[in-house]
């Protein structure tokens, strides 16, 4: 990860600090034996949310949206670039 991505990420984590921190501590609540699911599903959503903000702007400059073909579903999915 480029120093630029890890600093979009954590700009996404900060303005959901709240959240974030709620999310971890009920996570780590029933340590030793906590469940993590509810933290990663944080961290895929803020990636989602900062996915979906990117594509917002390449659609406002005008580039194409399906920008990558999928090919199969599942294990071992393939892309490439269109």
């Amino acid at each position: 990860m480029s120093n630029k991505e890890v600093e979009v990420l954590l700009n996404e984590i900060e303005s959901r600090k709240n959240e974030y921190y709620l999310v971890l501590r009920n996570c780590q609540a029933n340590r030793p034996n906590e469940n993590a699911t509810e933290w990663v599903d944080f961290f895929f959503n803020a990636l989602i949310n900062i996915q979906e903000q990117l594509m917002k702007k390449l659609e406002f400059k005008g580039v194409e949206r399906n920008l990558i073909e999928r090919h199969g579903t599942g294990p071992g999915t393939n892309y490439s670039l269109q």
